[in-house]
């Protein structure tokens, strides 16, 4: 495995990082920070495991890119929330009803609902992802899903909310 592979595959997964980071922030100019960001500190802070799998003959690169995108979308949720970067789209975002009872979540449901329904992440990952354990994640998505079809006046497409 070569770097410029790891850097291939995070150009491809560049769509779902950044749907990921707009639906915590709707705002381009943070979400890309946030992803250069996560991008950053996978490449500095886990270095010798990158320097590890790089150099090794026998190294699987699935695993490692698997773990690279969780740790990318794990690092764009920790950044997020650490800054409070919520912030509600600006006027005019959308006229849709479920838009507007989306952005009405709080960040953690919104993340769940993004990686779950958006992403089509297994609820296994998306513990992995948010750091959170497996009740957790079905509080957090049940309260976003009850919130959301409340706030939508139960006309909510959960596959097109965002």
């Amino acid at each position: 495995m070569r770097l410029k592979d790891l850097e291939t595959y995070l150009n491809r997964q560049q769509s779902d990082f950044y749907q990921f980071a707009m639906a915590l922030t709707a705002d381009e100019d943070i979400s890309e920070k946030l992803i250069k960001d996560s991008q950053y500190l996978l490449l500095a802070e886990e270095r010798e495991e990158l320097a590890i799998q790089l150099n090794s003959n026998g190294s699987n690169p699935t695993s490692f890119f698997r773990y690279s995108r969780i740790f990318i979308l794990g690092t764009i949720f920790r950044i997020a929330r650490k800054n409070n970067l919520f912030q509600p789209p600006r006027d005019g975002y959308s006229d849709r009803v479920e838009h507007n009872a989306f952005w009405t979540l709080p960040m953690d449901q919104r993340a769940v609902l993004c990686l779950r329904h958006k992403l089509r992440f297994s609820k296994e990952e998306v513990c992995e992802i948010l750091n959170i354990t497996k009740v957790e994640y079905f509080n957090l998505l049940n309260l976003a899903r009850e919130s959301l079809l409340k706030n939508a006046g139960g006309t909510a497409n959960l596959m097109e909310t965002f």
